[in-house]
């Protein structure tokens, strides 16, 4: 599929990084990160009401798993509804 094929159980990478090289597009699963109960495991949001510090330890297992080089994790605010 891609790069992030050995991250699997943590990420889903999109072809779409193929035609652009500095930019790395995925969605992350709910597997591999430290939160827990309802926002376990791979949480990286801060406006969700997880633990800040749970929040900043997946955010860098994340960046760890990414490519050498990488600058910034652009995190969209994400919802599940109809409302947009």
């Amino acid at each position: 599929m891609n790069d992030f094929n050995q991250n699997k159980d943590m990420m889903l990478g999109y072809t779409v990084n193929e035609k652009y090289p500095n930019i790395y597009c995925f969605s992350t699963t709910r597997h591999g990160g430290v939160s827990q109960g309802n926002y376990a495991s791979m949480n990286c949001t801060i406006y969700t009401g997880d633990n800040i510090r749970h929040i900043r330890q997946n955010q860098e297992l994340l960046r760890s798993r990414l490519p050498q080089g990488v600058q910034e994790l652009i995190i969209p605010f994400q919802t599940h509804s109809t409302n947009v």
